[in-house]
């Protein structure tokens, strides 16, 4: 962040029972603050702005102290209406009609959880009449839990912070952006992409007692694999699995379940035994998409970005998982390359992107799992450009244990390799080992490649 970014200041006006959503609207916009280069969101409220004043009462106090200098607003409702004022049911509507009056920006969420055992009929009906003079000439929010206030309030602030000061973005974009490299937006696009065809395009393998571990060029032995698809029972795609229904279940190929998936929903996730090759598979998706552009074979009229992260290697702050331009910027880190996260966001939110999850099962926490299923549901909510292939084995992903996508996807198992398939990849693995051995001087590279 700049010594001095351009400062949005947001009061956060809500009664005492909405507690944790004060919590999570101050820690959404350090999150999103976090992707940017010039912008500060300034979550206000009362309780840290506010000064004793006499000779005036309580409300017009913070309303000449903090409302009147604010640029915005976010009203969060709940069973409480507040503390009556001289023109108001309570302090936070007199500060959201205050607010509107003077034609500043305001968005205002009620919530639809289950109602405190001790709440007040008199405040609940006030907050139901407030309600419903707001949707007579307002559009209000409704949030079911935590959760959902957190993604949607995410979500939001990315649509409405450009529209509502759409001079500052203006601003933002007459400014060639460069990472601390010194390097352009294209040019660390660029790196950015040749690492990942570095870091993918190759797999190790060990060979026999003789042969030294070396690494394989992946489209040199990639045998397509055959997925099932349909069922969202995990116990139904072990079954598939094990093979004692294989013969009876139609069977496809990567492309055309990418097709599909993407044709119908935003999320496939790819279900398949140790070694069964979804690893390999994500390298896959993840080279079509680097060599092909567009990668139309995979179900794409125009380029897409593609974003690679192993599940395992997710980084987490006080409050959870980082966000998934924090991660990828960490994932760039680690392999040598230093794109800050604010330009990973802005690569997901401009255009269509792909990103591949690979190994939930890798986590060996299942708490950490249910997390991280949270996460993607969150992630998915928010970049809304983003395709999402995950990864997991069936021991790692447990409906009946909580572990599971609660959002709309396609769910796949992967087949094991019939004996065609088997014998394809060890001559394609004994080729390709052969190869990496010294060309005997005898024959030319036509001869030594057939």
């Amino acid at each position: 962040m700049p010594d001095n970014p351009h400062r949005i200041r947001i009061l956060i006006a809500s009664p005492s029972d909405v507690q944790e959503e004060r919590k999570i609207a101050f820690e959404v916009m350090r999150e999103w603050c976090a992707s940017k280069d010039n912008i500060l969101l300034e979550p206000i409220d009362w309780e840290t702005y506010a000064a004793p004043e006499c000779g005036v009462s309580p409300q017009e106090a913070i309303n000449d102290q903090i409302v009147d200098h604010c640029d915005a607003a976010i009203g969060i409702f709940w069973s409480k209406i507040g503390t009556p004022t001289k023109v108001a049911p309570g302090g936070a509507v007199e500060e959201i009609k205050r607010l509107v009056g003077e034609k500043k920006l305001v968005m205002v969420y009620f919530s639809t959880m289950s109602l405190p055992y001790d709440h007040d009929e008199e405040q609940l009906k006030s907050v139901k009449n407030f309600r419903k003079q707001m949707s007579k000439n307002d559009f209000c929010w409704s949030y079911n839990s935590h959760d959902d206030f957190r993604r949607d309030l995410d979500r939001h602030l990315e649509k409405q912070i450009p529209r509502w000061f759409p001079e500052l973005f203006k601003l933002n974009t007459t400014v060639k952006k460069r990472s601390k490299t010194g390097l352009s937006n294209q040019q660390a696009e660029e790196a950015y992409r040749k690492k990942l065809r570095n870091e993918l395009s190759t797999i190790s393998l060990l060979g026999s007692s003789v042969i030294q571990p070396f690494p394989l060029q992946l489209k040199n032995i990639f045998v397509p694999l055959e997925m099932y698809g349909g069922s969202r029972s995990v116990e139904s795609i072990e079954k598939c699995i094990v093979g004692s229904v294989e013969g009876s279940i139609s069977s496809h190929k990567p492309e055309h379940v990418m097709k599909e998936t993407f044709r119908k929903c935003r999320t496939l996730l790819v279900i398949g035994d140790p070694g069964s090759g979804k690893t390999t598979l994500v390298k896959y998706y993840t080279l079509v998409c680097l060599e092909e552009i567009p990668p139309v074979s995979l179900g794409f009229n125009e380029a897409v970005r593609v974003f690679y992260l192993p599940l395992r290697e997710l980084e987490r702050n006080k409050n959870g998982y980082k966000s998934l331009p924090s991660n990828l910027s960490a994932w760039a880190k680690r392999n040598s390359l230093n794109i800050r996260v604010n330009v990973f966001k802005e690569w997901l939110d401009s255009r269509l992107s792909l990103v591949l999850l690979d190994g939930l099962d890798e986590v060996s926490d299942p708490e950490g799992r249910k997390e991280i299923c949270r996460w993607i549901k969150h992630e998915h909510g928010v970049f809304e450009n983003a395709r999402f292939v995950v990864t997991s084995r069936p021991t790692g992903y447990r409906q009946d244990e909580g572990i599971f996508l609660d959002f709309e996807h396609q769910q796949v198992g992967v087949k094991d390799f019939s004996h065609e398939q088997q014998i394809e990849f060890l001559n394609n693995w004994y080729k390709a080992a052969l190869l990496h051995e010294i060309r005997p001087e005898d024959l030319s590279e036509e001869e030594w490649g057939a």
